[in-house]
């Protein structure tokens, strides 16, 4: 097992030096000095020609991605163009904002796939099963933006239940993780609803109905159980995903998330800040699937026996 996780850990380096060229690279032909963007308009061309040399902004470009790399490896993300803080500094103070609101969407599409897709699958064919893929289907094609706007309207200025923008408590999270929920459930409920399907047509789950065996021990003991790899692996990919998915839904709700960051670092061509926030989320999307793939162990006793060997 533990073999298995280095040998991952190990497979991180590639990936994630990938990231940093692509970005280094897209980020080094765009145009802009980061002199004129770090000393404003009004400042002297003279003044600016001095602070992009003291940068490396004439080094040839694999002198300036090595230095940043070098960088990288000693913990150093550099400092923000615009604020002049360390860009690690500025990820730490966004990154609760944006976990807590990618965990709390997973829980709420989770609470709602998982039972749902059951259902599905134990009453295939009925009416339910057809409305529950009906509005799965109704609310991933239901842009982001459009729906976080339409839960403001009901429940923030109609009803008056909870804030519009913000993050400073619970109810803060309440309906942007509705909204990224309701948009990413589809793909839950439908792997959880043909995983059972497949499962329940296993031999072994009509040997147990043969023997006696209720409905609820069958479907929850053991079709249930073998059912959850694909389906877990779908929530960590959609988990992952919803790291660096939450652009749009926090500038709905005016969240102070990294997805807010990372268009700020866009809009004011904030090199080291945006490199730095992407390859932290890839980084991130890279330790959950390494978590999703270990936990299969915990489900599957053959798999858990492979990683052993490995």
């Amino acid at each position: 097992m533990y073999r298995y996780i280095a040998k991952r850990i190990c497979m991180l380096i590639p990936v994630l030096l990938g990231i940093t060229l692509i970005i280094f690279t897209i980020m080094s032909l765009a145009p802009g000095e980061p002199g004129r963007i770090i000393l404003g308009e009004r400042a002297s061309p003279e003044a600016v020609e001095e602070l992009n040399r003291e940068l490396g902004y004439y080094d040839p470009f694999i002198v300036q991605y090595l230095n940043y790399l070098k960088d990288i490896c000693t913990g150093n993300m550099g400092n923000s163009y615009k604020t002049g803080l360390p860009v690690i500094e500025e990820i730490m103070a966004r990154l609760p904002v944006t976990i807590s609101l990618a965990a709390l969407a997973m829980l709420f599409s989770t609470l709602m796939s998982v039972p749902l897709g059951v259902l599905a699958a134990v009453k295939q064919h009925s009416i339910f099963d057809s409305l529950t893929m009906v509005a799965a289907l109704f609310f991933t094609a239901m842009p982001a933006f459009w729906l976080g706007i339409l839960l403001i309207l009901f429940f923030s200025i109609y009803l008056g239940i909870f804030p519009v923008m913000g993050a400073s408590s619970f109810r803060h999270f309440v309906l942007p993780a509705l909204t990224l929920a309701l948009t990413n459930m589809a793909i839950d409920l439908r792997m959880t609803r043909s995983s059972m399907l497949e499962v329940m047509r296993q031999d072994y789950i009509r040997t147990a109905r043969a023997k006696g065996v209720s409905d609820k021990v069958v479907i929850f003991r053991h079709a249930l159980k073998n059912a959850m790899i694909p389906v877990i692996t779908s929530i960590g990919i959609n988990f992952g995903y919803l790291l660096g998915g939450t652009i749009v839904t926090e500038q709905v709700f005016g969240m102070p998330g990294l997805g807010s960051l990372l268009i700020n670092a866009i809009r004011t061509k904030d090199t080291p800040l945006l490199t730095g926030t992407v390859l932290f989320l890839a980084f991130m999307f890279s330790v959950v699937t390494l978590i999703v793939d270990v936990s299969y162990g915990f489900f599957d006793p053959k798999i858990k026996a492979q990683y052993q060997q490995r």
